[in-house]
């Protein structure tokens, strides 16, 4: 990119500050036919190898090979619908749209008339309405229309009339074009007219409502529409083919060979002092004669001149005398040792203290006193002081200088100057500059330290951290007229709107900004302009036109990839769990910031605090699951952010965090749970089940021993009669016997039968053995009457064979009033069951036998059995009869158990 600058050895004609894009910088071509900014900001270039996309950082180029119908574009436009059309040599149309190029569908028409009426190839305007009607102004004043549906007709153009007046007197352009125009362009400017000028060459005529610009081979001209006058002419060295206005006020020219010219700020007038015979660097500006005179390091002296707007050469040296009051006031400073008449001696500064004596800083060293009535050097008030860059006198008419060495305060008790170093910022300091605010405040400029301001009690410092764009300092000004603090750094100049003793709003002008270097080391005000000079030359703007360049940036997505692969479908979406890696990709545009944009974002439902970044790329990696929205913004140079992009975007729960899922798991960890205990509790019933089954079994088993035990006792009743030779009683006692018998055979085929059931087999039973003993004991049953015995199940021939151990252990056949009584009662949900005899006894009975009886054996555990299967534990009690009276020698038996409490449910 090359800087240039336009100016002559003596008389220095005014420009601006512009920076010149060509083929090293990425343009295709430096022939350049058009340049235009679409309505995102991007800044387009025809040019005869294609055209190019600029958005600051790099130029993208597109021919042919992408969809255009000629590579040589002489004129871009966009449309009310945002599409970018382009107007090619070969007088094929073509535009872009959603990132295709696309011929226009009726190019043949075009090129099938324009070779018809021999019109030539240029297209000098172009035109599209809302109904897609097409309208081309050709050279010669010819237009052509072409309507939606292709039917063409061509007329002579309405502005034939209002253009041809031009060429007699130039300064007639803004008169030519005072009449609105009937068709707008989607641009910055209202119409572009090519024509030939009364000298044979083509210039290009824009209409805009404070000026109008004619720009062609001798640069370009701004008129002032009312008064006619040219305004501005620059660039006079290129042959401008196009004009833009960018977003931030800035100036786009394309040229014939030179590629593209960017000028940051029009506002900002430039005067180069680097060309061919003038070399020397300037070190004040002073007014004086109500001139403002810039000195050089030459000795030579410039002023302004107010016809011609030049900065011409004059001869008139600086004086004292001449040199307003209020200037003297503030101290004036040299860059370099000036000699300042009356002064015999050059000066580094200067300060008047009253109408007849002057402060003055001698270039070695030290604080002088020149008497101006005397017109001598008071030598003997000569003070010692390292080298003085500034004298200044505040309010309170304390004088201060300024030194490579600190801050010094004249002592007027001792006369000397000391040193002020009692605060930690005011030491190890090199001061260049003092000034002193309206409400009495010193602000004092340092070399490498930023700026540091005296209060009455306190001193704090204001550096770049608070928005100063350098801690170098050249030179400070305050605007006590406007409450502005000018500040010169070796990186631009910043203006500190002062208010309420600090600093609020800030202006910054730098290279970027349209000043032609951004190491300013002096600064001037006058009648509300701001003069600013550097060793390249002087640069001036007006306060009214500082505000004008603060557009915010514009910021745009470029690209998102999603697990590292594009997307082109963003809008809001909803993402699976697993597609939580985002790439953003975006471009900040702002063309005066040359590509130093910073960025802000925050990824809300993520992060609290905004982010910064001078990366246009964001990534994020696994994102964990919900709502997010991405906020980003562009902040260019001077601090100004552009509007927030919002992207919000879903990543949904992962399917086994879900509230549904977690549920799902649950309920099948609970049916899990159920079929594992179910089938567990299964088996083990299946498994108790078998116990009980083997332990029934086992009581049918035993139970099927008592019949054959019963009946073996039968038989030897019967065959005790038959020997007895007792036929009749044998016979019925064996017709008694097959009663009981089948009695017991029937009951046997079930493992429970019904309380009467048993009840009356027991009757059967004490029949057969009263008949077998003569009725030599006597038998009785008491049953509680709330038993049910027809519902009530019992095991069958449980309580006979302790009624037959009663008649035959208890010897109650060998006794008289022998006595056998069964008792059943219920209490809750148990059966207890009681068999006494009045017999020998138990115990007795036991000592006298070797061994148990068998029947009362398989009962008794027939009980335990029975009681295990119904988790009712029973134990078979004996006790000594006491209930019965003795009507015995023998002390009786009790046999107690119970069982379950069981009815039939048939």
């Amino acid at each position: 990119m090359l800087w240039s600058f336009i100016g002559y050895p003596q008389d220095i004609s005014p420009s601006v500050y512009h920076f010149n894009y060509s083929v090293s910088d990425g343009l295709p071509s430096a022939e350049t036919y058009d340049v235009y900014q679409d309505h995102q900001g991007y800044i387009w270039i025809g040019t005869d190898k294609g055209i190019a996309q600029y958005d600051g950082h790099q130029f993208n180029v597109y021919t042919t090979n992408d969809g255009l119908t000629d590579n040589t574009i002489l004129q871009v436009h966009e449309d009310h619908k945002d599409r970018l059309w382009m107007i090619t040599y070969n007088r094929k149309l073509c535009y872009l749209e959603d990132g295709d190029f696309i011929p226009y569908k009726y190019n043949d028409t075009i090129v099938k008339y324009l070779s018809k009426y021999y019109l030539g190839n240029t297209i000098t305007n172009f035109t599209i309405d809302s109904k897609n009607n097409v309208h081309l102004d050709l050279t010669n004043f010819i237009s052509l229309d072409i309507d939606s549906n292709g039917t063409a007709h061509i007329f002579e153009s309405i502005y034939k009339s209002e253009i041809e007046p031009i060429f007699e007197n130039a300064l007639s352009i803004p008169l030519a074009l005072e009449q609105s125009d009937s068709i707008i362009n989607k641009n910055y400017f209202n119409r572009k007219f090519t024509v030939k000028n009364h000298r044979g060459k083509f210039i290009n005529i824009y209409k805009r409502t404070k000026h109008t610009i004619v720009s062609g081979s001798d640069g370009v001209r701004f008129y002032d529409p009312i008064s006619f006058q040219v305004k501005k002419s620059i660039l006079s060295q290129y042959l401008i083919t196009g004009i833009c206005s960018d977003f931030e006020s800035g100036y786009w020219f394309s040229t014939l060979n030179s590629g593209i010219i960017y000028v940051p700020n029009l506002n900002i007038t430039f005067y180069s002092t680097k060309n061919e015979g003038m070399s020397s660097n300037i070190h004040y500006i002073i007014p004086q004669n109500e001139k403002i005179i810039f000195g050089f390091t030459d000795m030579s002296q410039y002023e302004i001149d107010q016809k011609s707007q030049t900065l011409i050469r004059v001869s008139e040296k600086i004086d004292i005398s001449k040199i307003p009051n209020e200037i003297h006031q503030n101290g004036i400073k040299f860059e370099y040792a000036t000699k300042v008449p009356p002064l015999k001696r050059t000066c580094r500064a200067i300060l008047k203290l009253s109408p007849n004596l002057i402060l003055f800083a001698p270039h070695d060293a030290g604080l002088s006193f020149w008497n101006i009535e005397k017109s001598e050097e008071e030598k003997e008030k000569h003070l010692d002081s390292p080298k003085i860059n500034k004298i200044l006198k505040d309010y309170k008419n304390n004088i201060w200088t300024g030194t490579k060495s600190g801050l010094y305060k004249l002592d007027t008790i001792k006369n000397v100057l000391m040193l002020q170093d009692d605060h930690p910022l005011l030491q190890n300091i090199a001061v260049q500059d003092l000034t002193k605010t309206s409400d009495s405040v010193i602000i004092i400029a340092t070399r490498i330290n930023g700026l540091l301001l005296k209060y009455q009690n306190s001193i704090t410092s204001y550096k770049t951290n608070n928005g100063l764009l350098s801690n170098t300092i050249n030179q400070i000004t305050f605007d006590s007229a406007h409450q502005i603090l000018w500040v010169a750094t070796n990186k631009g100049v910043n203006g500190l709107k002062w208010k309420n003793k600090s600093f609020t709003k800030s202006y910054r002008l730098s290279s970027n900004s349209g000043i032609n270097s951004p190491d300013i080391r002096h600064i001037w005000i006058q009648s509300d302009t701001l003069f600013l000079a550097s060793n390249s030359g002087v640069s001036f703007i007006k306060y009214a036109d500082l505000d004008k360049n603060n557009s915010s940036p514009k910021i745009y997505i470029k690209n998102i990839l999603i697990n590292n692969i594009p997307t082109n479908q963003f809008d809001n979406p909803t993402l699976p769990s697993h597609q939580n890696n985002l790439n953003f990709q975006f471009q900040g545009i702002s063309y005066h910031s040359f590509n130093n944009i910073q960025y802000k974002y925050k990824l809300a439902g993520l992060d609290s605090m905004w982010q910064t970044s001078k990366n246009p790329d964001l990534h994020f990696l696994s994102i964990p699951p919900g709502k997010y929205t991405l906020r980003i913004k562009a902040i260019n140079i001077d601090g100004i952010e552009s509007a927030s992009i919002q992207i919000p975007f879903t990543i949904l729960t992962p399917f086994w965090k879900t509230l549904w899922f977690t549920f799902l798991i649950i309920c099948l960890v609970i049916c899990a749970t159920i079929i594992i205990v179910r089938r567990q509790f299964t088996k083990h019933k299946n498994k108790a089940q078998l116990q009980i089954d083997l332990q029934r079994f086992k009581a049918m088993n035993l139970q099927s021993k008592m019949n054959p035990h019963f009946i073996f006792n039968s038989l030897n009743s019967i065959q005790h009669f038959i020997m007895a030779n007792k036929p009749e009683k044998a016979n019925d006692y064996l017709l008694d016997f097959s009663s009981l018998i089948r009695q017991v055979l029937k009951n046997s085929d079930s493992p429970e039968i019904s309380l009467s059931n048993e009840i009356n087999t027991i009757k059967l039973y004490i029949d057969l053995e009263l008949k077998r003993l003569n009725g030599s004991f006597d038998f009785k049953i008491e049953i509680e009457p709330d038993i049910d015995q027809n519902k009530c199940l019992i095991p069958a021939l449980l309580i006979q064979p302790y009624i037959e151990n009663a008649i035959w252990h208890g010897k109650l056949h060998q006794t008289t009033n022998g006595m056998v009584v069964l008792r059943i009662n219920k209490q809750e949900n148990l059966l207890y069951f009681e068999i006494e005899d009045n017999g020998v006894g138990y115990y007795k009975t036991t000592l006298k036998k070797a061994s148990k009886s068998y029947g009362t054996g398989v009962t008794k555990e027939r009980i335990e059995l029975i009681s295990s299967l119904n988790t009712k534990l029973s134990e078979v009690t004996i006790l000594k009869a006491q209930n019965l009276e003795c009507t015995t020698p023998y002390e009786g038996t009790i046999i107690k158990f119970n069982l379950p409490y069981k009815l039939t449910t048939k």
